[in-house]
């Protein structure tokens, strides 16, 4: 398939048990900046690494690895039932995803649609 199949079926099996897509293109990486991380942000990680995200990660269960396209800098894109987009973030390296937006985005959707209005 892609770059990082492995990774991707680790992340499945591991992390994330819902349907997942591979943009083989990477139009969606495209759509949110094409951007990876810079060495300075990798400095930046090393001591959070040690702190507050070492232990959230621990917490969760999440171990790191080196395979992958590790540097790539992704996102969330929040669909309407039109393939609208409704949503993005841009990800921040070693932040929490907004998850209280991202909720809103979708339930502003079911309201759509329970309206009629899509």
């Amino acid at each position: 398939m892609g770059v990082d199949d492995e990774g991707l079926s680790d992340f499945y099996y591991g992390y994330y048990k819902y349907p997942l897509y591979l943009d083989e293109e990477r139009v969606f990486y495209g759509a949110l900046g094409s951007r990876k991380m810079s060495f300075m942000s990798l400095m930046r990680l090393i001591p959070k690494s040690f702190g507050s995200l070492g232990t959230r990660l621990k917490k969760k269960g999440i171990e790191g690895n080196f395979k992958g396209e590790g540097l790539l800098q992704g996102g969330v894109i929040v669909f309407n039932s039109n393939g609208d987009p409704v949503y993005s973030y841009k990800e921040i390296t070693g932040e929490e995803l907004p998850m209280d937006d991202i909720l809103k985005a979708v339930e502003g959707i079911r309201i759509e649609e329970k309206n009629g209005e899509l």
